[in-house]
């Protein structure tokens, strides 16, 4: 999904512990790659793991609703395994903030459900919690993970790469320009 169109620019939101940084450098290593987290340790390995800037998302503060860089920035925003932690609002918040920052692509995952739970049942993992994984507090199928993501992009590609869902998405063409 990523080499679908060149990316020099690229903001992933939740990066964690940047494991994805050196797959998007082998691609194309000399995109610029900003990582943002809620964690500073977190941002700490992703520096390690090779992104150029790092930012620390404060959630309890408007942070979270404006990332400090102008509008269409990145060319590739990356929302990976990010958006089943967040709460109604803030999803969408998260959603409206990476359109913003996008000039044209959009790549996000999550669990596909109930297919995530149930491959936690088999693993005898989180059994009082009917296989949820702590942290996780929204649940997504296709339908669902579709209509929330294209409330700010326009999604061209949705699969399931077990066991999550992963879409590709463009932004939306202003219709009054």
């Amino acid at each position: 999904m990523a080499s679908a169109k060149p990316f020099h620019k690229v903001l992933e939101i939740g990066c964690g512990e940047g494991n994805n940084i050196p797959l998007i450098k082998h691609i194309n290593p000399e995109c610029y790659y900003v990582a943002a987290d809620i964690d500073e340790k977190l941002l700490e390995s992703a520096l390690r793991q090779g992104a150029d800037e790092v930012f620390l998302i404060d959630p309890d503060k408007s942070s979270k609703k404006h990332l400090p860089y102008k509008e269409k920035t990145f060319d590739l925003i990356l929302l990976i395994e990010v958006l089943e932690h967040l709460d109604d609002n803030t999803s969408d918040e998260t959603l409206a903030e990476a359109a913003r920052l996008c000039s044209s692509r959009c790549i996000a995952s999550v669990p596909y459900e109930p297919l995530w739970r149930m491959m936690n049942m088999v693993r005898l993992k989180y059994l009082p919690s009917f296989g949820n994984t702590p942290g996780h507090i929204r649940h997504f199928n296709r339908k669902t993970f579709r209509h929330l993501v294209s409330q700010e992009f326009t999604v061209e590609d949705l699969r399931i790469q077990l066991p999550w869902l992963m879409l590709s998405a463009t932004i939306k063409i202003d219709q009054n320009k």
